[in-house]
């Protein structure tokens, strides 16, 4: 993947600096990005044009109705080229030790909206990862990214359930990663550490996102 002001190859963490953005976090939540994600000024959504990780992020997210359209490849080839990169990012014996749970998506396995996207990232890192989807969306939602509703994470909670078909399967790792595209509020990713904490007994929930949103600032905040 190519590099610019807004990207890197190599894993960040979200610091005391970058957490004023994702108000939801807490000192205790450890989170790694990739990329910074550049709202387009006045409308609340991005340009793919604007920076490198606006161009992955719109990539990733393509709409599933496109999936017979020219632009489904860029969408397979982002899977694909992210799954190796976040296996370059972690190292092997590591790696080997975790288990990466895929953040729920806004629509339903039923909804034939529903994108597997995240969990088609994990396993592009590879046959030997434990890829567990755990979490799941009870009802379909508008994605959060694009809705003006008030966050929280108990609105969060209320739409998440853990999976008990994948329970029945084995438990997961002491580490576990929950993976998603983009880290907004953070309301997300505590809702689903929370979850898990709440149903697996002495395990590290960590946080690894493509892209963190930085949201746009007025002139006299500079």
């Amino acid at each position: 993947m190519r590099s610019d002001s807004s990207w890197s190859n190599k894993l960040r963490q979200i610091g005391p600096y970058e957490r004023e953005d994702h108000h939801f976090l807490g000192e205790m939540d450890y989170c790694a990005y990739f990329g910074e994600y550049t709202p387009a000024k006045g409308t609340g959504k991005a340009s793919w044009s604007l920076s490198e990780t606006n161009s992955i992020i719109s990539n990733l997210k393509k709409h599933v109705a496109k999936k017979d359209t020219r632009e489904w490849h860029f969408k397979q080839q982002a899977i694909k080229d992210l799954g190796i990169l976040i296996r370059n990012n972690i190292k092997p014996d590591w790696l080997n030790r975790v288990t990466f749970v895929p953040a729920p998506p806004s629509k339903a396995v039923s909804d034939p909206e529903y994108d597997s996207r995240m969990f088609d990232v994990a396993k592009a890192m590879g046959d030997d990862v434990d890829v567990r989807s755990l979490l799941t969306t009870s009802q379909s939602r508008v994605p959060l990214h694009t809705s003006q509703e008030f966050r929280s994470v108990e609105r969060v909670l209320q739409n998440i359930r853990i999976d008990t078909k994948e329970l029945e399967k084995k438990q997961p790792a002491k580490t576990i990663i929950i993976l998603d595209d983009l880290i907004v509020t953070g309301s997300t990713f505590v809702a689903c550490k929370r979850l898990l904490l709440q149903t697996f007994e002495d395990v590290n929930v960590l946080g690894l996102f493509i892209a963190r949103r930085v949201p746009l600032r007025n002139d006299e905040d500079l």
